[in-house]
């Protein structure tokens, strides 16, 4: 079993100046909100629409395997309401 090196103690001065390492207070912030905004668009789709979303830029299908799943035509812009279908996976 390998032994882990103790940290290296620095005087309380010195320690100031070690760079951290995780993210700032301000690009944590700005993560929360940029994620909030998203849900929120998202939550403002139609069930149709969320799904189309969600096989495009989570689970990376083409528009092509989505119209399929969707029973909607394949051209573009796939994401109109009035293209997809009731918001059920054709079976």
């Amino acid at each position: 079993m390998a032994r882990r090196r103790s940290p290296q103690l620095l005087p309380l001065g010195e320690a100031l100046s070690v760079p951290d390492q995780g993210p700032s207070p301000a690009d944590v912030a700005q993560a929360r909100e940029a994620s909030a905004q998203v849900a929120q668009a998202i939550g403002s789709l139609s069930q149709a629409q969320r799904e189309a979303a969600i096989f495009s830029y989570i689970d990376g299908y083409s528009q092509q395997e989505i119209a399929e799943f969707l029973c909607a035509p394949s051209f573009p812009p796939l994401f109109r309401s009035e293209d997809i279908g009731a918001g059920t996976i054709c079976s």
